[in-house]
């Protein structure tokens, strides 16, 4: 099965869980340090995965009709997640170009 892993000397069958996925990726925000860019472990979860995929097809020009379709929202709450992708990795923006010399 998808998500199945094996531990121990007695290669016991385990299944990763939403808990096991929003660590590490909790973990990766920290070591990465994702905070210069406005994103915190608080900000991620395992969701975080699907608003990222999202943003991933938006980005690749896939159109909006069929990212949602792909993720099953029934709603058009995806675009939410553009937008909050958008806005975070622009804050500061602005100032930074202004600031930076150039070459």
């Amino acid at each position: 099965m998808l998500g199945t892993y094996f531990t121990g000397h007695k290669h016991i069958a385990k299944q990763v869980t939403v808990t096991d996925i929003t660590t590490a990726l909790k973990n990766t925000v920290q070591v990465l340090g994702l905070s210069r860019y406005n994103i915190t472990p608080s900000d991620i979860s395992s969701h975080s995965l699907r608003a990222g995929g999202a943003m991933a097809l938006h980005l690749g020009g896939v159109p909006a009709h069929t990212i949602k379709i792909l993720g099953r929202w029934s709603s058009d709450t995806f675009l939410l997640y553009i937008q909050e992708q958008i806005t975070g990795f622009s804050a500061g923006l602005s100032t930074q170009m202004s600031s930076t010399p150039l070459l």
